[in-house]
């Protein structure tokens, strides 16, 4: 088949009649190919399709596409990855900076998250530049974007939230420079999230190899909530267990249980279960001390499992699944690099979310005396 044109939008564009026939093939192709890059019909960071199914497009073989695409690596314009693809080359000057920007800068959290960033970034040799917090505030947020240098840095990563995701968007069709949000779930752009269904499988699986076989849970009515409740369920119906409806609590608050919460507890829980998973810590903490401690003689081998992260202390007395703050920034900075190097094409529908490994840790299971003198000795080994 002769060359028909290169595709635009999705459709085959004939070529002008004009041109000469007697160009080889793959030569006329190379520099539709250059054209169309020049014209920004291809963008720079862009993903091509396959060879073969660039050269089904095009009705043309596998060969020419190659031998074509293979003249655009040569003079710079394409880049061809073994295994990975071929993308349009950046003319971006690269700086070797890049921004982390979060509206919560005081939090220690913020921090842990930071550190795991900036050192997968340090690792490759990039700068990492702490903008200054924008304190939830989307009047704030959208201001410091506007005082944002992109001509100085090569990528962004935000902890930010769904409802000023469209900013990024706006700045990444401006200013093409990398972004990677992170902190929810987000619709358009890459962002890395926590891993809240295995979360709860490495719940269950240990209160079940802790020989557990009655379940309670406490979470919260949201995405990260309804995730690990999911893969809790997941794995115990994989041991031939179940999880009573009664005896799951959606809870308002991060911070503590209310009075109604702890009277749903006393009236549902009965027997009380063997084995209980709370979506926060502090949750275990105000269970055990305004409840189970104080309310019900509840055996002293019942087992609490929650969420947490190793950087916290909080939570040091019970069985805790790291949800991986630190392993979070790792992971945008490592999801950055690769979007600096080739881009990003929006597809919709795709996921584009990257998680960082929830690992379990595990801690006494129950403590009489829980103070800070006890917390301190704790600590110590």
């Amino acid at each position: 088949m002769l060359y028909n044109g290169m595709l635009h939008g999705g459709k085959t564009m004939k070529n002008d009649v004009s041109q000469p026939t007697n160009i080889p093939t793959y030569k006329r192709l190379s520099e539709d190919l250059i054209a169309k890059i020049n014209n920004k019909i291809f963008f720079e960071g862009q993903k091509l399709p396959p060879d073969k199914e660039l050269a089904k497009q095009l009705e043309v073989s596998p060969v020419t596409v190659s031998r074509a695409c293979n003249i655009l690596a040569q003079k710079g314009y394409l880049k061809r990855i073994r295994g990975v693809g071929t993308f349009v080359v950046s003319k971006r000057k690269r700086t070797k900076r890049v921004a982390f920007m979060t509206s919560k800068t005081d939090k220690w959290w913020t921090g842990v998250v930071a550190s795991g960033f900036t050192n997968a970034m340090a690792d490759n040799e990039y700068e990492v530049q702490i903008a200054p917090d924008f304190e939830l505030d989307p009047i704030k947020e959208k201001q410091l974007l506007k005082t944002l240098n992109a001509e100085k840095i090569d990528g962004l990563f935000v902890l930010s939230r769904l409802a000023t995701e469209q900013y990024y968007i706006e700045l990444y069709q401006r200013e093409k420079i990398a972004v990677v949000l992170g902190g929810g779930i987000f619709r358009q752009l890459p962002y890395v999230t926590f891993n809240d269904y295995k979360i709860g499988k490495l719940a269950a699986k240990y209160l079940i190899e802790n020989n557990c076989k009655s379940f309670g849970v406490i979470t919260e009515d949201y995405f990260a909530g309804r995730e690990r409740l999911l893969g809790f369920k997941e794995e115990l119906s994989k041991a031939g267990l179940s999880l009573k409806d009664d005896n799951i609590i959606w809870a308002a608050n991060p911070q503590y249980l209310t009075e109604d919460e702890l009277n749903t507890i006393a009236d549902k829980w009965k027997p009380f279960p063997e084995g209980i998973f709370a979506h926060g810590d502090s949750y275990l903490v105000h269970l055990y001390h305004q409840y189970l401690k104080e309310t019900l003689n509840i055996p002293d081998n019942t087992i609490l499992v929650g969420v947490g992260n190793n950087f916290a202390h909080h939570h040091v007395p019970f069985t805790t699944v790291d949800y991986n703050l630190y392993g979070l920034g790792v992971e945008a900075g490592k999801y950055l690099l690769e979007l600096i190097e080739h881009g990003f094409e929006k597809k919709s529908g795709k996921s584009l979310n990257r998680t960082p490994e929830p690992t379990l840790c595990v801690r006494q299971k129950y403590i009489k005396d829980y103070s800070l003198t006890n917390m301190q000795e704790i600590l110590a080994k």
